[in-house]
């Protein structure tokens, strides 16, 4: 499989902050008010809730698990999916915790001690160090404990902390994806870096806090701060060509001046056509303007907007 750099889904999370230094961290998470925290300054107690809470945690993320190579296709599967995770999206789904923050020099256990007892292999892991510590956080970061190491009196330490979340964040959701994909299958997008990293550009753009993986095509169910739904659709170059090619026919047999239009926007790559439920035989495909044109080194992707919907109903 390849390395995953899109995350099956994103959505806001809690992060575990420990520090012994209460003064540090109150000021610290002043900077950080963005996001959840919850704070510890006895690293024992931090431990001990960690290992208690993260293992009864509900996460979404995890049903993403139940979709392998088998059933990644399936569109019963999909269904069932979807109706599943809006029942699980209706419940409070903010509690989960996504990253640990810890100091290394504390008393009673430093910050590699704390990060050898956690029972979580999901946890994203920062390491807060001075500048006596770095090369022992350097190997702590070679032999994979920690996934992140930063120095405490660096004067520019609340935004690279920010930068870190929002990259320890994305890492945590991508430990769920199961979904194999080979280059010119409709999962592949999952597997392109440069497209990852436009997508979290769209994600600030358009304010969106959660995104989901909802359909085998490359359709994301979307959630704004407003809390409104939508689907952002992705289709390689190979489905823009089935595109073109399901029009020609019908040109072919019916030759009007709206269908030679619509070829020649489809062969632009300005409109696709999409199939909003192939569970209904008389579904007839829609067409959708495309928003974003984007060229990496792997693909060509074609970026439309839908609405929102369920398979079946």
């Amino acid at each position: 499989m390849y390395q995953s750099y899109f995350p099956v889904c994103y959505y806001p999370t809690r992060i575990i902050f420990i520090d012994d230094q209460e003064n540090f961290i109150d000021s610290t998470s002043l900077l950080l008010k963005s996001y959840m925290l919850k704070t510890f300054t006895n690293p024992v107690d931090a431990l001990e809730f960690i290992n208690r809470e993260v293992k009864k945690q509900f996460s979404i993320a995890r049903m993403y698990e139940e979709i392998n190579v088998q059933s990644k296709y399936d569109l019963y599967t999909w269904q069932e999916f979807q109706a599943n995770l809006l029942a699980a999206l209706a419940k409070p789904h903010n509690e989960e915790y996504s990253v640990v923050i810890c100091d290394y020099q504390m008393p009673l256990l430093d910050g590699f001690e704390l990060f050898e007892n956690i029972h979580s292999h999901y946890l994203e892991r920062i390491l807060l160090t001075g500048e006596a510590d770095f090369a022992k956080a350097v190997g702590a970061f070679n032999k994979g404990l920690i996934n992140f190491y930063i120095r405490k009196d660096n004067s520019e330490i609340a935004t690279e902390l920010m930068q870190l979340l929002e990259t320890a964040t994305w890492q945590y959701f991508n430990k769920f994806n199961a979904i194999d994909a080979q280059p010119e299958d409709s999962f592949s997008f999952l597997y392109d870096p440069v497209l990852a990293q436009y997508f979290k550009t769209l994600m600030k753009e358009k304010r969106i806090m959660e995104m989901y993986l909802w359909h085998y095509h490359g359709d994301l169910l979307v959630i704004n701060a407003r809390g409104e739904k939508s689907i952002i659709s992705i289709r390689n170059q190979q489905a823009l060509d089935e595109s073109v090619e399901l029009v020609y026919q019908d040109y072919l047999e019916e030759p009007s001046e709206a269908l030679d239009e619509l070829l020649k926007a489809l062969k632009a790559g300005e409109k696709i056509i999409s199939f909003i439920d192939e569970t209904d035989e008389d579904a007839t495909p829609q067409v959708f303007p495309v928003f974003k044109t984007l060229n990496t080194d792997q693909q060509t992707y074609y970026f439309f907007e839908q609405p929102f919907y369920q398979i079946g109903k």
